[in-house]
């Protein structure tokens, strides 16, 4: 993995322009109240980059006449912050998981910086505009916008520019180990949905079946939530992001949920639709087949060269002209009204996943198929997602594993 952190960042200085200074976040803890922060989350770049998942680092690239030079920006040791709120990285650790050579501490992070712009004629900055790390209420100079005010106020001959686009680039295709990283977070999120269909029944709630996902992922490597789950059962699958899953769960209605396990910050995404009595009614079926057919006739399509523009525009297609025949709508167009989302977003460190969206599709690329339909009038939501890597002259489904088809869901939930 060290080789391939290293190869990651040899790709990425080779793109950036001479006599240039590119800074990466790691991003700070946000104060939650007088003695307690919010759960820290390292920005996606820098961890791609480093490795490290610690507040308070800085990733900085220099180039100059052609020659780079790359320094890491880390805590200093502080023994009585570690006897409060824990241990971090020392040094000789840092540069182990990054690669990195020259490892210096964040606190004297504006002078060296000052001292390599002052060793410049000219200089171009270059930044993250898109940085998870951009928001929030952060020390000034391991942010972005922080550090941005402070340069355009005390060096008024810098040049700026944006190099997210760079890092999408090299995000969207995913390393033989990121997609190992995938399959075990998918895998995860299947024994949680395992556990949902054993206890799944009338008259519960849905908070119940979210709280048990995330104990049984955690209870598996001490797995994290991908995000929130959703967990809507009846009419509040009509509710795209259904927010809160308060509600009991009535016998003959459907569930929805749309869930996921994180491994080593690797994410699953994946959407189930249920019947919370164990057996799907007639007209339930007939609309759960659509979306499925929808989503194993999208996946068949998926390819090197396709674009995900034409795979909504196939998905969109589909579920109309069966809409049509079962006499819900009678307009192509009128899809709109029953299928209101995207067919898919690429996948990786981040639930959608950085990417330029308007590029085809590649080997190594990672997305989700996840057709849904959602009528009001009959209080059903069913949304199906898979994760699918596309391959040299195809694709495979990485949650082919978990459970999709009528009978089969029907069958395990018997127990």
């Amino acid at each position: 993995m060290l080789k391939e952190r290293i190869e990651r960042q040899n790709k990425f200085i080779a793109d950036l322009p001479n006599n240039s200074i590119t800074i990466i976040f790691g991003g700070s803890e946000i104060r939650k109240s007088a003695d307690e922060a919010f759960e820290f989350q390292i920005d996606y770049n820098f961890f791609y980059l480093t490795g490290i998942n610690q507040a308070d680092t800085v990733l900085v690239f220099v180039k100059k006449e052609s020659k780079t030079k790359t320094l890491l920006f880390i805590q200093k040791f502080d023994e009585l912050k570690e006897k409060w709120t824990g241990i971090r990285l020392k040094v000789e650790e840092a540069r182990e998981i990054s690669g990195i050579e020259e490892i210096l501490f964040v606190e004297d992070f504006s002078d060296e910086l000052t001292k390599l712009i002052n060793s410049f004629t000219n200089v171009t900055i270059c930044l993250d505009y898109e940085s998870a790390a951009n928001y929030g209420n952060m020390n000034e100079f391991v942010s972005l916008s922080g550090y941005q005010k402070f340069l355009k106020e005390n060096f008024s001959h810098l040049k700026f520019i944006d190099i997210s686009q760079n890092l999408k680039l090299l995000r969207m295709i995913k390393s033989a180990h990121e997609i190992e990283k995938i399959r075990q977070a998918i895998h995860n999120t299947n024994l949680g949905l395992q556990a949902i269909l054993k206890q799944l029944k009338p008259n519960k709630y849905e908070y119940e079946m979210a709280a048990l996902f995330k104990y049984i992922i955690a209870l598996n490597n001490n797995a994290k939530l991908s995000f929130n789950t959703i967990a809507a059962s009846g009419i509040n699958a009509t509710i795209l992001h259904y927010p809160h899953p308060m509600s009991k769960m009535n016998d003959g209605d459907l569930i929805l949920f749309d869930l996921g396990s994180d491994n080593d910050e690797y994410k699953a995404d994946i959407s189930r639709t249920y019947p919370i009595n164990g057996k799907y009614s007639e007209e339930q079926k007939k609309i759960y087949e659509i979306v499925l057919n929808c989503n194993k006739y999208i996946i068949s399509l998926i390819k090197p060269g396709l674009t995900i523009k034409k795979l909504q525009e196939e998905a969109k297609m589909f579920m109309a002209k069966e809409l049509i025949k079962m006499g819900l709508i009678s307009d192509l167009e009128e899809i709109s009204k029953y299928y209101y989302h995207n067919i898919s977003h690429h996948l990786g460190l981040d639930t959608h996943d950085i990417s330029l969206r308007e590029l085809p599709l590649t080997k190594g690329n990672v997305i989700t198929v996840e057709p849904g339909l959602y009528i009001k009038e009959l209080k059903i939501g069913i949304r199906i997602e898979d994760d699918v890597l596309v391959t040299e002259d195809g694709s495979e489904c990485l949650s082919l594993e978990i459970a999709k088809d009528i009978e089969e869901i029907e069958t395990l939930m018997k127990g």
